[in-house]
């Protein structure tokens, strides 16, 4: 069986009893302060979980990948409700990952869809890393100041936010992230996507026609800065062929820690 659970504290312990930092994206859905929805195997002991990212558009599994009877739940879930919901926001895809372990179960429940993945490459900041203090002319804190500017494609920055937070009122009360900005264009974005006890997953975009332009690097390095100044440790992940974000991540000193696949199919 399959139920949906709105994210609560008995959520919140079962996805520490697995101590499993690895998907911290899961733990901030899961406590509430991501938008997303939560599948347990069982809503008052869940022992298996699939919890699905708004703002990363996809499923990340945690707990008992033996689960077969919730692995098969899950599928027929998905093939039938779960799709049209996904319809109404306006996706046509479904992107499920896991612990490596998970690998051969995911492979196995939708082997009747045309599988894809794509490897996962996980980058942090190594403990000796030397702290730094500098900063850029055109790169500026995302804040409620910058938000009430009248830039001409603002809409890109809130809407990639919103993706993550809900809204701009959770981001601002809780995340914080820089843009790099020319003349009246906001040309990239770094940011908090999630937030999880002491780990900040970043999410970064530069604008198509100012991307080689070192943007990216930039409001990366002030955003490095600012997770240092709050104790957090960035967590940065990217497909292993986005050799951009890889060669930024590698730049800025953040260090390979693991990698894992990210499954996906088309309805």
């Amino acid at each position: 069986m399959i139920y949906e659970v709105n994210p609560n504290k008995l959520c919140v312990s079962f996805a520490k009893s697995i101590n499993d930092d690895f998907f911290p994206e899961a733990m901030a859905v899961l406590s509430g302060k991501n938008p997303g929805w939560v599948f347990v195997d069982n809503p008052e002991t869940p022992n298996t979980a699939a919890v699905y990212s708004i703002g990363g558009e996809g499923f990340l599994m945690l707990g008992n990948e033996d689960n077969a009877d919730f692995n098969s739940s899950l599928a027929l879930f998905i093939d039938s409700e779960f799709k049209i919901r996904l319809a109404s926001i306006g996706f046509n895809c479904v992107e499920i990952s896991g612990h490596p372990r998970w690998n051969s179960h995911i492979e196995e429940v939708f082997k009747y869809k045309k599988l894809d993945f794509c490897k996962m490459f996980v980058y942090r900041l190594p403990d000796n890393f030397p702290a730094a203090d500098k900063s850029y002319s055109n790169i500026v804190k995302v804040n409620a100041a910058l938000l009430a500017k009248n830039y001409s494609n603002k809409k890109f920055l809130t809407d990639k936010i919103e993706s993550f937070w809900g809204n701009m009122e959770s981001y601002l009360k809780s995340g914080f992230g820089y843009a790099a900005v020319e003349n009246d264009i906001i040309c990239g974005l770094c940011f908090s996507a999630f937030i999880q006890d002491d780990i900040c997953v970043i999410d970064i975009e530069t604008v198509k026609e100012y991307q080689k332009r070192g943007f990216g690097e930039m409001s990366a390095r002030q955003l490095l800065q600012e997770c240092r100044k709050r104790n957090l440790k960035p967590h940065w992940d990217c497909m292993e062929h986005n050799k951009a974000s890889r060669k930024t991540a590698e730049k800025i000193g953040l260090e390979y820690k693991w990698e894992y696949k990210c499954y996906d199919f088309y309805f």
